[in-house]
């Protein structure tokens, strides 16, 4: 297994090839500027951001993938503002929900059957916030 987020499974097998490329991690920090009379600022640092990721997945009939299938189970995530764990061979990454897919369809068949399409997803980190014994997501 090259890794996974939820239930995709990124692989490479003799039938089938579901990967992911051009991974890209984004982390920043957040800081507060505090204004001085006649003076420079302050810069205070006020915690981490949000991880962010871009991937490209290329979903294809050739390399033993339903197009549909996964096409189908990435929208129902977003419709439903799912948090997922994105794993990369066996390193924990985090909890991360999908805010953004652009597809791009690469072949249809005659009767508009979808035999490839190439997707980038943005996720964005989201982790459980456990202060105070709080049941509730952050984002």
């Amino acid at each position: 297994m090259i890794g996974s987020y939820g239930d995709i499974v990124f692989t490479v097998s003799e039938g089938k090839v579901l990967t992911f490329d051009g991974l890209e991690k984004d982390l920043s920090a957040r800081f507060a500027k505090h204004e001085i009379h006649l003076n420079k600022p302050i810069l205070e640092f006020i915690g981490e951001s949000l991880a962010e990721i871009k991937l490209s997945i290329k979903l294809d009939t050739n390399l033993g993938i339903n197009p549909k299938r996964q096409l189908d189970k990435i929208e129902q995530s977003i419709r439903n503002g799912e948090r997922k764990v994105l794993m990369i061979g066996s390193n924990f990454i985090g909890y991360f929900a999908i805010e953004k897919m652009s597809e791009k369809f690469k072949r249809v068949d005659n009767r508009g059957n979808i035999l490839a399409i190439d997707i980038d997803l943005n996720l964005t980190e989201s982790h459980y916030d456990n202060r105070n014994n709080s049941n509730t997501w952050k984002n």
